[in-house]
């Protein structure tokens, strides 16, 4: 009889990643805070193949191919191993995934990439640290140095590890200056606006939740053949404090705030109109959410085959009945097709 090479699989001493999305989300949420919502950070997958928007906007996306090059499973050769079949067995493969994502902060006109990082489920995982960066806090980096990889490239082995490296990182005199000069040019910048006529700065701003909610509204915009401006704020906790920063800046500006109910729309409202003020500018909470108002079941959709669902759904629908059936949608579209 043959040893168990298994082991003993139930057991596990490896350190999960799970913490490391929180504590980047809530470092985009202190620096928004911290610079009046002037400068702002994104932490995300880092995605060439598709653009998020431009694969919804895209005048010359054929979503007919949707239905083209389509192999029926019906029609499909089924597999067996010995006497198991793999038929409607979901593929393990993906659980241990390997991402990158990167860590950005921004302006309206400028960006800066403080590091990458290739993202598992455990530990250890590595960072590629801004070069400049690495270069002034190496001498704090010596345990974490990856004898491998390029100069700027470290190891780490477990959460406390990396706050201890993004705290050294934020805190780096280059992160200090970069911020400081984008916050400075971003008043700059503003203040010449400001300094235009007034005809030129009145805008339509929509403020919504997230990148898929700023999707719809897009769509749904070039359908009605309007050019409207959307602004995501990163989650519903965040759109009084992105409302209020931007409604100082385009002081003319008309707003509508988009937000989701996510099942609960008295809640929801109480929480927004608790922190603008009822009667500050019009408000459209959706039940339960954007997709749910178009009839789009999103559960599982890859990024891409949600724009091509919105586009299809859009180019359908039939506008004016949709309004008299949805109070939500009504809002929106006279919001995008009023004259200002």
């Amino acid at each position: 009889m043959s040893e168990n090479y298994w082991g003993n699989i139930l057991q596990s001493n490896d350190e999960k990643t799970d913490g490391i999305i929180n504590i980047m989300n809530e470092q985009c949420r202190y620096l928004s805070e911290n610079t009046n919502h002037k400068v702002l950070a994104v932490f995300g997958e880092i995605n060439r193949t598709n653009n998020y928007i431009q694969s919804v906007l895209k005048p010359l996306l054929d979503y007919s191919s949707l239905n083209r090059n389509r192999t029926y499973s019906v029609l499909q050769g089924k597999e067996y191993i010995g006497s198991v079949t793999t038929e409607n067995k979901i593929d393990a493969e993906s659980m241990f995934y390997s991402k990158k994502y990167a860590f950005e902060i921004y302006t309206k006109t400028y960006r800066f990439r403080l590091f990458e990082l290739l993202l598992t489920p455990a530990y250890p995982i590595d960072i590629t640290i801004d070069e400049g960066i690495y270069n002034d806090i190496s001498d704090n980096l010596v345990d974490y140095k990856n004898q491998n990889e390029k100069n700027n490239s470290i190891i780490i082995n477990s959460e406390s590890e990396f706050c201890i490296v993004l705290k050294s990182l934020l805190q780096n005199r280059k992160v200090k200056y970069v911020i400081n000069q984008m916050l400075k040019r971003s008043e700059e910048e503003l203040a010449k606006e400001h300094g235009k006529d007034s005809n030129e700065v009145r805008k339509k701003i929509i403020v919504c939740e997230g990148p898929s909610d700023e999707i719809v509204l897009q769509a749904l915009a070039r359908k009605l053949e309007r050019s409207i401006t959307t602004v995501a704020a990163g989650g519903k906790h965040l759109v009084p404090a992105y409302f209020e920063s931007i409604k100082k800046q385009y002081k003319d500006a008309k707003f509508l705030i988009v937000v989701d109910s996510d099942g609960d729309e008295k809640g929801t409202r109480s929480f927004i109109e608790g922190k603008i003020g009822e009667n500050t500018c019009n408000i459209v909470i959706i039940n339960n959410n954007i997709e749910d108002m178009l009839g789009i079941d999103s559960k599982n959709l890859s990024e891409y085959k949600l724009a091509q669902s919105i586009i299809v759904t859009l180019d359908s629908l039939d506008v004016e009945s949709k309004k008299k059936e949805n109070e939500s949608f009504r809002m929106i579209v006279d919001f995008i097709l009023e004259e200002y």
